[in-house]
């Protein structure tokens, strides 16, 4: 039987994960990083949480639970366990993939400026007109906020996040949500219009889920700004998820029960 890794932290991992759980020839493991206090957990699906201490640590669960398949379906922005992931199974000799979802890409009437540190996105908020009287929307986790706090105090935030961040990190004039996607459209503009947003700081996560903050912003005429995505690792295939047909041919796997439950789209 194939033991098989899911590295876990978006919602195609916990799809993907569920489907493979089904499958009678596969014991599929979700692995989730423990971020956030309270994780989705299906209890279908067998779950570990927390991490796994380096690259050594996983070099020895690898081996230890004879996993035979790693899947990378971590957050865009999780670049270090992908580093790891990647190398560990290149040492180890067990095949890997990287499931990445799409960034969002710009279109007609859907705009933002692009930058690659928050620095920088404080550096555009602060050329903005009149920057000291308007709002400024952070979805950014909550580990990243007090960047904000400490380079650029003197603005008012809305910060939405799934956990509230430490006070220590919280800016002195900010409103915190907690909340977990996804959200709708109509929920994204109420909240636009509520706390009178007129910039959003996100990343470029992409996917639906929290697609619609975007559309908000546009409709609310506010200025968007994303951190884009640091580059992949060298040398890594990038796989998306496209619909739940088949896993067998697109990850080269002779499992028995698993033809037609999930495609992973090569890009």
């Amino acid at each position: 039987m194939h033991h098989i890794l899911i590295l876990g932290g978006t919602a195609e991992g916990r799809k993907l994960a569920t489907f493979l759980s089904a499958c009678p020839a596969v014991h599929c493991t979700l692995s989730l990083a423990g971020r956030t206090q309270n994780p989705i957990i299906d209890r279908s699906i067998s779950t570990r949480i927390g991490g796994f201490g380096g690259c050594e640590g996983l070099t020895q669960w690898l081996v230890d639970n004879a996993i035979t398949f790693v899947i990378d379906a971590t957050h865009p922005f999780a670049t270090t366990m992908t580093e790891h992931a990647w190398q560990v199974c290149k040492k180890l000799g067990t095949p890997y993939r990287r499931l990445s979802r799409p960034p969002w890409e710009k279109q007609a009437g859907r705009t933002w400026l692009s930058v690659s540190s928050y620095e920088e996105a404080i550096e555009e908020i602060k050329n903005l007109p009149e920057i000291r009287q308007k709002t400024v929307f952070l979805t950014i986790g909550r580990k990243e906020v007090g960047v904000f706090a400490r380079y650029a105090p003197e603005l008012s935030y809305v910060i939405r996040s799934v956990d509230r961040p430490s006070s220590e990190q919280l800016p002195p004039h900010c409103q915190v949500i907690t909340a977990r996607g996804p959200f709708t459209l109509e929920a994204e503009k109420a909240l636009f219009r509520h706390y009178g947003i007129d910039v959003l700081v996100s990343k470029n996560s992409g996917g639906e889920e929290v697609v619609a903050k975007l559309e908000a912003a546009r409709f609310c005429n506010a200025q968007v700004i994303l951190l884009e995505r640091p580059p992949a690792p060298k040398g890594i295939e990038a796989y998306t998820f496209s619909s739940i047909t088949t896993l067998l041919q697109q990850l080269s796997l002779q499992i028995p029960g698993l033809a037609e439950r999930v495609c992973l789209k090569k890009e």
